[in-house]
C-alpha cells in the first residue's frame, strides 16, 4: 500500500494532467460532461441554495461507496426536497446518464433520509412535459451506502433530478456524486473521486493515542505491492 504522502503526490501529479487534457477537447470532441459543468435550466431546493462541488459546509461532497467514504470534485448538492432540470438537446451524442446518489456523508445518521427520483422527457417544453421515471431509490442517509445509477437518456430532451424528504427535511443534504452524461460507445471511464482525503477532525481521531514514532511510521511506510 502507498503511504498517505505518496498518494497525495500522485494525486497532485495526475489531476492537473487530466484536466489539462480535458480542457483541450472541443465540445464536439468530448465524449462526456459532468453536470456540475452544465448550467441547469431550472432548480428548486428545500434549504440554502444549489451548490456545485461543495457541500453545505463548503467542503468536498462525499458519499459512502463500497464501504468507504469517497470525495468528489464533480458533484452537486441540492438540499431536499429539491428538483433540478437539465436541457439534453445541447448534447445529442450523449445517450447515458450516470451518478451516485445519497446524502452527504458528513450528515452521518442524522435526519430521516432522502428518496431520489430520476426522470426524463422527450417533449419540447419542460414546463408542460410528461416525465418518464428512469429510477427511484431507497431512503438514503449519510451513513448508508450510496446508490449507483446508470440509465439511458437516448432521444430524451430533458433530464430531471428530484430528491424528496422523508419526514422532516433536517440534514437532508441530497447529493449527486460524479454525475455525468456521456456517449456509451465512446466514453473511456475516468474518475477524480478521492478516497484518501479526510477532514481534520477525522485525522485527529485517527492520531489519538498514537506516539510520534507510530505517526511517522504510518505516514512514511515503504511501498508494498
Amino acid at each position: 500500500m502507498k503511504s498517505f504522502l505518496e498518494k497525495i503526490l500522485l494525486f497532485l501529479l495526475v489531476v492537473p494532467i487530466f484536466f489539462m487534457f480535458s480542457s483541450v477537447l472541443s465540445a464536439k470532441d468530448k465524449t462526456f460532461e459532468y453536470l456540475s459543468n452544465i448550467d441547469e435550466t431550472t432548480s428548486q431546493v428545500g434549504y440554502s441554495k444549489l451548490k456545485k462541488n461543495e457541500n453545505e459546509d463548503g467542503n468536498l461532497i462525499s458519499l459512502m461507496i463500497n464501504g468507504r467514504r469517497m470525495y468528489s470534485m464533480n458533484a452537486i448538492y441540492a438540499h431536499a426536497s429539491s428538483s433540478i432540470v437539465y436541457d439534453l438537446s445541447k448534447y445529442p451524442d450523449f445517450n447515458t446518464f450516470k451518478t451516485y446518489i445519497g446524502v452527504d456523508a458528513s450528515r452521518g445518521t442524522a435526519g430521516d433520509g432522502v428518496k431520489f427520483y430520476i426522470y426524463a422527457s422527450k417533449d419540447n417544453d419542460y414546463k408542460t412535459a410528461k416525465w418518464t421515471q428512469l429510477h427511484s431509490s431507497e431512503i438514503l442517509k449519510g451513513n448508508t451506502e450510496a446508490e449507483k445509477v446508470v440509465v439511458s437518456i437516448k432521444d430524451y430532451k430533458w433530464l430531471k433530478l428530484e430528491a424528496d424528504k422523508s419526514g422532516s427535511n433536517a440534514s437532508d443534504h441530497a447529493v449527486y456524486f460524479d454525475a455525468m452524461i456521456y456517449n456509451e460507445e465512446k466514453y473511456i471511464p475516468t474518475s477524480v473521486s478521492i478516497p484518501f482525503i479526510k477532514s481534520l477532525e477525522e485525522y485527529d481521531e485517527e492520531l489519538k493515542g498514537k506516539s510520534d514514532k507510530e505517526i511517522v511510521t504510518d505516514n512514511y511506510a515503504p511501498i508494498r505491492n
